[in-house]
């Protein structure tokens, strides 16, 4: 395929996708997608970011035309909205994520944008199916192009590909041509930015969120007729050409020609923070078993291959958020607590004097001998050893953590998940309810059911 036509056929793909054009396989998929980025949406409703973004939104105001999660009593603009449950989607870092492809935590923009633009256009359940298809074909499609390195040397894949997942979901939604996409795949590129520098900081989640925003924005924008380069992808000053460390991007297929969703599939999380510490998180619920003496603990080393660490930037954390994107708070807290969830994410625990102490004690080792084929995060193995002050040590070893594509949570596991989060505002009975919904959405003609329980 010539560089040149590469922002045009992306942008056929997307004006030409139907429903009939998904594998029921991916259906399901989807469809858990948007059940689990709800749930954690709704379970992180108490945040500060998302109590300080929807204080933001009563003060900007906005077109009513787009519910605000969490029975938040508010109503927006499809943008401003997309912002506040983007954001509230990603706070607890609870949702779903997809390393082979995208890089990126796919859903936690793409179901707020649709949401948001679907109750604009008042879209049927197929109609949403089918932009979040799109949605994540194209970050897919988009992230091969851009490699893990793009993820590697700084940038959130989450922010930068989430923006032109979201472009081009809602520009399915809005019924745009392809001369139009093209146009809205321009503006997008401007707004891709976003760095892991701001992982454990409010401004993390904010990212999905801004993703979510820009996506609508960009779409909004070329509906009405407002113009971008039209070769954005692919030109010599494009997006390629800045964030691809290899001047000439090695394009071996066209959009379309794999199914990214099936090939690469999500993972949905089972703890509450970065999924680059679950297996660790795993090993050491593990060594639970062995009765370990907290107090005999001598020193804990944690092996995996190189990069495997990579999102974990906070090896001393002080805050719940900062915590979130650290390997050695939840291996502490779980051998003294014996637990990891939502409650374990507070500053007041991070900050007690035993889990700062035993945090003393982990060392991260990166093994080069350990086999990757593209360095992301969830390759090769991770090792956690424990040296007790006698001498002895036992150690468990983790492939692939509960939730990873491999070790997936079953629908039904989903479904308790989301049952579990949305209780933060709803009742068990509303809950179960809601779930009802969500799992039929190909049959549902419009939004009305699912706004209800927003």
């Amino acid at each position: 395929m010539a560089q040149k036509q590469l922002t045009t056929s992306v942008a056929q793909y997307i004006a030409t996708t139907q429903f009939q054009d998904i594998p029921a396989e991916a259906i399901q998929i989807i469809k858990n997608a948007f059940i689990d980025t709800i749930g954690v949406a709704f379970a992180g409703v108490k945040e500060e970011s998302v109590q300080i973004l929807w204080d933001f939104l009563q003060e900007e105001g906005g077109k009513e035309n787009a519910t605000v999660w969490g029975k938040s009593g508010l109503k927006s603009s499809a943008t401003l909205t997309a912002l506040a449950n983007g954001t509230m989607a990603h706070a607890l870092d609870f949702d779903d994520l997809n390393a082979k492809s995208t890089h990126a935590h796919p859903s936690a923009s793409l179901v707020p944008a649709i949401l948001a633009a679907g109750e604009e256009v008042n879209a049927s359940g197929k109609e949403l199916i089918t932009a979040y298809f799109i949605g994540l074909e194209v970050m897919g499609y988009i992230g091969r192009i851009l490699t893990y390195n793009h993820y590697h040397i700084g940038w959130h894949g989450t922010a930068t590909n989430g923006v032109l997942g979201c472009t081009a979901a809602v520009a399915s939604l809005y019924k745009l041509n392809v001369e139009q996409i093209e146009n809205a795949l321009g503006i997008a590129v401007s707004h891709v930015s976003g760095t892991r520098q701001n992982f454990g900081t409010m401004t993390k989640p904010f990212h999905a969120g801004k993703a979510a925003h820009s996506g609508i924005t960009a779409a909004k924008l070329a509906k009405k007729g407002f113009t971008a380069d039209r070769h954005s992808l692919e030109a010599p000053l494009g997006l390629f050409k800045l964030y691809v460390k290899d001047s000439e991007p090695y394009i071996t297929k066209e959009i379309g020609e794999r199914v990214e969703l099936l090939e690469t599939k999500l993972t949905l999380k089972k703890y509450p923070c970065c999924y680059g510490s679950h297996r660790a998180i795993d090993g050491t619920t593990r060594l639970l078993a062995h009765g370990i003496d907290v107090e005999k603990i001598r020193n804990i080393t944690v092996t995996g291959p190189v990069n495997a660490f990579a999102p974990l930037i906070h090896k001393r954390p002080k805050t719940g958020l900062e915590a979130k994107f650290s390997l050695e708070f939840p291996i502490s807290l779980i051998l003294l607590d014996q637990k990891l969830d939502i409650s374990s994410f507070e500053d007041s625990t991070v900050l007690r004097e035993d889990v700062q102490r035993l945090i003393q004690k982990i060392e991260r080792r990166e093994d080069p001998s350990i086999y990757v084929e593209t360095s992301a995060i969830d390759e090769g193995y991770i090792e956690v050893a424990i040296t007790l002050t006698d001498g002895n040590m036992i150690s468990e070893r983790v492939t692939h953590p509960k939730g990873s594509i491999e070790n997936p949570l079953s629908t039904e596991e989903v479904v308790e998940k989301f049952i579990a989060c949305v209780q933060t505002v709803l009742t068990q009975s509303e809950a179960e309810q809601f779930a009802d919904e969500l799992l039929r959405l190909e049959s549902l003609d419009n939004l009305d059911g699912i706004r209800s329980f927003l």
